[in-house]
């Protein structure tokens, strides 16, 4: 008798489940009626099965988007101007704006981390049209709506699909940053520099300040789009993973070929950021790394700085400082802050440190 019971509750349960998951009611009847007449709706269960399938690739899908970097990144709940990248309602509440600057006035008092529902236009129309892309119109404004004169970092090639990338992954045009020919002296903070996420500008061989020295800034935009190397077959853990498709340009090994670019930039970059921490305006970090050389353990030291240092952070440092400092602190930051050391654009990397290197030496 228990086992009757506890069979026609569960039965009970799951008819109630599939009443609540009815299809989107139809449209107003002939007679005006609403409903009277009109389509009823798919059933429920077939609405859901678009997606939510005995099949794996959704699945799959969002497993892999659960070990991102996005999924498990920054805090979301950000004020302002920051909600429009940093948590789902703030980035889809920018698709109805008609200017950058309203992202100033942007507040929201609940917002959710990111998820499916930030890059496709889940739950609309409940087949598979749901998986097209919600904002991929090519950038023509910086995120936060500012130009600025000295840094070319508001225009951006037209890369498809990876549009939506470069939405948010793009350095704000920051107060302050002192032009190639300036001889103002310039205030920097450990908040001062270029935003966390300039890929998109250096895709565009763009971003720093094009010191002036022997090396030329003639490289071209990078030809590869975001999604070709982060998403190959469509994994959604945006890790590069497959370096098969980099063979289309470079050939050979590529595993070979970024890691050679990778320890010539990082080389430069920390000679850089060493030349820095001396004259007395980048922050460093230390990171130390103890190995066995066949004789004895040596233990390395790298330093790596990310802030500059100045007033805002401890009321410590030089401020304000020389137009030439700011510019070789600058650069560091925006190469240091791309992450890719290198990769997204090698040309245009190697110029901007050179010149950089030459000029921090040279005071």
């Amino acid at each position: 008798m228990k086992k009757t019971i506890r069979l026609l509750s569960i039965t009970f349960i799951f008819g109630a489940f599939l009443m609540s998951c009815e299809g989107p009611a139809g449209e107003n009847g002939l007679d005006g009626m609403d409903g009277a007449n009109g389509d009823p709706g798919n059933d429920g269960t077939a609405v859901c099965m678009a997606c939510h399938n005995d099949g794996t690739a959704y699945a799959a899908k969002v497993d892999q988007f659960d070990e991102s970097a996005h999924a498990l990144g920054t805090y979301y709940d950000r004020p302002g101007d920051c909600s429009g990248c940093h948590s789902t309602d703030g980035y889809l509440a920018r698709m109805d704006f008609t200017s950058a600057d309203e992202i100033f006035d942007l507040a929201l008092s609940n917002q959710s981390a990111m998820s499916c529902q930030t890059c496709h236009t889940v739950h609309v129309a409940y087949d598979e049209t749901d998986w097209a892309l919600t904002f991929a119109d090519q950038v023509t404004d910086p995120i936060l709506g500012l130009l600025s004169e000295n840094v070319t970092s508001n225009e951006f090639d037209n890369i498809n699909a990876s549009n939506m990338c470069v939405q948010c992954h793009q350095s704000r045009d920051p107060d302050g940053v002192p032009s190639i020919t300036s001889t103002e002296d310039v205030s920097i903070s450990h908040y001062w520099g270029p935003h966390h996420g300039p890929q998109g500008n250096i895709l565009n061989a763009a971003g720093g300040v094009n010191i002036v020295g022997a090396a030329s800034y003639t490289g071209e935009s990078h030809k590869h789009d975001c999604i070709k190397c982060h998403m190959p077959e469509g994994n959604h853990n945006l890790a590069v993973s497959n370096g098969s498709d980099c063979n289309e340009c470079h050939g050979g090994d590529v595993d070979n070929y970024m890691g050679t670019i990778q320890a010539g930039v990082k080389s430069k970059l920390i000679s850089l950021g060493r030349t820095l921490a001396d004259l007395g305006v980048l922050d460093p970090d230390t990171e130390s790394e103890t190995v066995w050389n066949g004789t004895e353990h040596v233990t390395t030291v790298d330093t790596v700085g990310y802030h500059a240092m100045g007033a805002g952070y401890g009321g410590y440092g030089p401020n304000p400082v020389s137009a030439d400092l700011g510019r070789c602190v600058f650069n560091y930051l925006i190469i240091a802050e791309d992450q890719s050391l290198g990769v997204h654009n090698p040309t245009y990397i190697n110029a901007l440190l050179d010149n950089t290197i030459t000029l921090a030496e040279s005071l």
